[in-house]
This record gives structure tokens, sequence and C-alpha cells, in this order.
């Protein structure tokens, strides 16, 4: 995420910055970040799956 926020010269959180990520497992838990999210859970915490 703080590299996404760096390529866009911004610390605001914005659309832009989700796209770049969402495709990514941040917390190398074996589920990509986007489908945490729809599954209302917590992309960067590799206990909640």
């Amino acid at each position: 995420m703080v590299a996404a926020l760096k390529q866009e010269n911004t610390k605001v959180l914005t659309g832009s910055v989700l796209k770049k990520v969402e495709g990514l497992d941040s917390d190398k838990d074996g589920v990509k970040n986007i489908d945490e999210i729809n599954a209302d859970k917590m992309p960067g915490d590799p206990k909640s799956k």
C-alpha cells in the first residue's frame, strides 16, 4: 500500500491507489486483497481470510 501511495504521490487513500493493490496479497496468506475486501476481511491481517 505504501508503495502505491508513493507512486501516486499522495497520502490519501484513493480508488486509484486501491486499484493498484487489489491484485496483491499484502499479508501473504494466499488470498488476494480484493477477495478479502469483498469478504469483509482485513487484507493486512494474515489471520483474517
